[in-house]
């Protein structure tokens, strides 16, 4: 036995793709061709032994040629189609070939002395039986013949294990009919056996009467199939005897004679070594054009995040916009009161005018028509200054964004993955979701205009205190209140109040200072807010981006294939 080639790792369940540009189900084809291809090239790698592969379309008779070939009735026959659905071996009883075998989803089972009854491949929790029939015969000590399931198969998994015993053959029968040589599948199956250099012998089975043995060697030559002419025989029709007898064996007797002789002892080692160069080859260009296919998802992704980008940073703008209007005008008046009452109590005459006011108020808040405000009303005002806000732009705003990624992001491969991930129940946001985060959000923003008010109430600067009386005596002439500097927010009695008392209320001090600081809260009010707004919608894109991220293969096993296909073109 010799030693396993020393095949880089690659992290092949770490191989995924959105299907942007590259259909998901391709790239995952690929990717499991390739690990197939690697597993199977490392276990041939230990092995001393030429496995010769049977194979062809189903009822094309590839199994009764086995039997034939073989000279035992090893493999299950009949009309019932696919017949064969796990490989069947024959082999020298000396080769371990079950030790490391690279389908691990097969349970070996050996049969030693052949008995009438045959064995069909057994089931055991749902693994296929490979039946390895045993022998002693000396000549044939070097090989292993295979019977495969049919390349054509509905069966993804007969299609699979075809796929692995063409890897794992150092050649090939090819088995046709009079029915299947045009079949586009089988055709595609010879153009690859030959364009790889496999060899490959060819039997036309089932021939009919009169029909030249020239002819197979010139309907493949039509397609571009040039094989040596020794490669080709030709089996006429027989009937159920004839084929399950000594006839056919000895109808086969030339072509075997020719199949032995290329695949004679003395070439074994040549020819192993052939086929380890192109495999080696093989997996060196599919190591390539996995990697070239991973760069172009990676590619295509970058694109999509940045189109994703761009669609939320946009809807969150043209939303802002409309917002930033309603915004102001629905918590301007609230905000105004509490503000202009701190500054106000630093007018020059804040407390005569208070106390004349308090006078004209007393008998008209006994009579119930106004009466005075609470704290826990002024902070109940606040909070009805956010549910004031019209959150209904938001929600549509929210839902019109999440309509145009599945309307314009979405990938054109309806299989993939990725496609049904954007569309799974949670990933877009309802209207419940984005009007919970948004009163969440108002919420904050009432409690942090709160405290900014008790704030200034408690802790006005002492520069500001000074400015405030200094400027009310240099103006010192009576003008409009305040309240009528800022406009709206105010009661007619407070009008009336503040005309009366216009003579002697300044104007410069506690209306700049107030102007100035209710401009300052104003703007920190819709930052907050745009910055919440903008979060809200942040979130939301970040899980369509972490969908798109998860199902992309990291960077490290891209790296892997290239040291792959470094590694197979050094070897």
């Amino acid at each position: 036995m010799k030693k396993a080639s020393n095949i880089p790792v690659v992290s092949w369940e770490k191989i995924m793709s959105p299907g942007l540009v590259v259909p998901h189900a391709d790239l995952q084809a690929a990717a499991g061709s390739l690990k197939l291809d690697c597993d199977v090239f490392r276990y041939k790698a230990a092995g001393n032994c030429l496995w010769i592969a049977v194979m062809g379309g189903t009822g094309t008779g590839k199994s009764t040629l086995f039997n034939a070939l073989v000279g035992r009735p090893v493999s299950a026959t009949g009309v019932e189609r696919p017949t064969t659905t796990a490989p069947v071996g024959y082999g020298h009883r000396d080769h371990k070939v079950e030790e490391n075998f690279p389908l691990p989803d097969l349970r070996f089972e050996r049969l030693g002395n052949y008995t009438a009854e045959l064995r069909k491949p057994a089931r055991e929790k749902e693994r296929e039986s490979f039946l390895y029939f045993e022998h002693d015969d000396s000549r044939l000590s070097h090989l292993v013949f295979l019977d495969t399931p049919d390349m054509d198969s509905l069966e993804p998994m007969n299609r699979y294990y075809a796929e692995a015993m063409y890897l794992l053959a150092h050649g090939i029968v090819f088995v046709a009919s009079q029915e299947k040589y045009a079949d586009d599948v089988l055709i595609r199956f010879m153009e690859r056996a030959s364009g790889e250099g496999k060899p490959l012998f060819v039997v036309f089975n089932k021939a009919e009467e009169g029909q030249r043995w020239e002819d197979p060697v010139e309907i493949f030559g039509e397609i571009g199939m040039v094989l040596p002419p020794e490669r080709f025989f030709l089996v006429p029709f027989m009937n159920t005897l004839e084929r399950k007898g000594e006839f056919l064996r000895k109808r086969l007797e030339p072509f075997v004679v020719n199949l032995l002789d290329f695949f004679a002892p003395q070439q074994v080692e040549n020819l192993i070594e052939e086929d380890r160069r192109k495999s080696r080859k093989r997996i060196a260009a599919g190591a390539e054009r996995l990697a070239a296919n991973i760069d172009r998802e990676g590619e295509a992704a970058r694109q999509w995040l940045d189109r994703l980008d761009s669609l939320f940073a946009s809807s969150a703008d043209l939303l802002m916009e409309e917002m930033r209007a309603r915004h102001e005008q629905k918590n301007l008046d609230a905000i105004k009161r509490e503000v202009k009452k701190i500054f106000g109590a630093y007018d020059l005459l804040a407390k005569p005018r208070a106390y004349v006011t308090s006078i004209i108020r007393a008998p008209l808040e006994m009579l119930g028509l106004i009466r005075p405000e609470t704290p826990e009303e002024k902070k109940e005002e606040l909070l009805r200054a956010r549910d004031r806000v019209d959150n209904t732009p938001v929600l549509s705003a929210m839902e019109r964004a999440n309509r145009m990624v599945l309307e314009t992001l979405s990938p054109s491969d309806r299989n993939s993955p990725f496609f049904r991930a954007l569309r799974d129940d949670g990933v877009a946001f309802s209207m419940d979701d984005t009007e919970n985060r948004l009163l969440k959000l108002q919420a904050d923003i009432a409690e942090w205009l709160e405290a900014t008010i008790m704030d200034l109430e408690r802790d006005l600067p002492a520069g500001k205190k000074i400015g405030i009386y200094s400027t009310s005596v240099v103006w010192g002439a009576a003008i409009l209140s305040f309240e009528t500097v800022l406009g709206g927010g105010i009661t007619l009695l407070e009008m009336a109040l503040n005309t009366v008392l216009a003579p002697f209320v300044t104007r410069g001090s506690a209306d700049l200072f107030a102007h100035r600081e209710l401009k300052a809260i104003i703007k920190e009010m819709n930052d907050r807010y745009h910055l919440g707004i903008g979060e809200i919608f942040k979130e939301q894109r970040d899980r369509y981006a972490r969908i798109l991220e998860e199902r992309l293969t990291p960077e490290g096993v891209r790296s892997e294939l290239i040291d792959l296909k470094v590694a197979m073109e050094k070897a």
